[in-house]
C-alpha cells in the first residue's frame, strides 16, 4: 500500500518572503530613510548666522618674492557666480538610463567671531529635473542677497544653507515594508503551526 502523498503547505505559511520584505525595509530605511532624517536632526541643533552671497571665490596662492615664499589669499575675476549646474546622471534598475538634471550650489560668506568665513559649492541632498524647479528651490532661500546659515559650533568650517526637512516617502516605504513583514512573519508562523496540527489529525484518523 502506497503512503500518501504529503500535502504541499500554502506558498503564504514560508517564513522566506516576509522576512525578505522586512530585510528590504531595513535596507531602505539605513541606506536612504533614516540617514537624512539623523542629518537633518544633528544639523538643526547648529548655531543659525545670517550670511551672505560671495561674488568672487577665495582660493589659496603661493608667491614667490626675491627673499622667501609666501603664502597668501588672492580672489579670482570678479564676476557673478553660477548657482545653477546642469548634470547628466545614470538612474534606474535594472535598465539604466540617462537624464539630465540640475543641482544649486552657491558660494557665501557668514560671520563667527571676529572674522569671516566663506563656504564653496554648498548644494542640497537633491536634485531637481528642471531648470524651474531648482530656480525656485534658490529663491525661498535666499533674500536680496542674504541667505540663512546654519555653522556648527565646535567646527565653524562646517555650514550649511540648505537645512529642509527630508523626504518621507523612503522613510515611511520603509517603516511599511517592515511592518507588514513583521505581521506576515507573524501570521505565516501561526498558520504554518496550524497546517502542521491539522496534517497530524488527518494521519490520525
Amino acid at each position: 500500500m502506497s503512503a500518501k502523498p504529503e500535502p504541499t503547505r500554502p506558498w503564504f505559511t514560508s517564513p522566506l518572503l516576509p522576512t525578505v520584505l522586512c530585510l528590504a525595509g531595513i535596507t531602505a530605511l539605513l541606506l536612504d530613510g533614516m540617514t537624512p532624517w539623523r542629518t537633518f536632526s544633528r544639523r538643526r541643533n547648529w548655531t543659525t548666522v545670517k550670511g551672505r552671497l560671495a561674488t568672487a571665490v577665495e582660493r589659496r596662492a603661493k608667491v614667490r618674492s626675491s627673499a622667501r615664499g609666501e603664502t597668501r589669499m588672492e580672489y579670482l575675476a570678479k564676476r557673478p557666480q553660477r548657482r545653477i549646474f546642469p548634470k547628466v546622471v545614470t538612474r534606474g534598475w535594472p535598465l539604466k538610463r540617462k537624464k539630465r538634471v540640475w543641482i544649486v550650489k552657491i558660494t557665501y560668506t557668514y560671520p563667527w567671531k571676529t572674522g569671516r568665513i566663506t563656504r564653496v559649492a554648498d548644494s542640497p541632498a537633491q536634485e531637481f529635473d528642471s531648470r524651474k524647479a531648482a530656480e525656485a528651490f534658490l529663491a525661498k532661500r535666499i533674500d536680496r542677497g542674504t541667505v540663512r546659515v546654519w555653522v556648527n559650533p565646535e567646527d565653524p568650517r562646517q555650514a550649511t544653507a540648505f537645512l529642509g526637512y527630508p523626504s518621507m516617502v523612503t522613510l515611511v516605504l520603509g517603516f511599511a515594508m517592515v511592518g507588514l513583514g513583521v505581521v506576515w512573519l507573524i501570521l505565516a508562523l501561526l498558520l504554518r503551526r496550524a497546517h502542521v496540527r491539522q496534517q497530524r489529525r488527518q494521519e490520525d484518523v
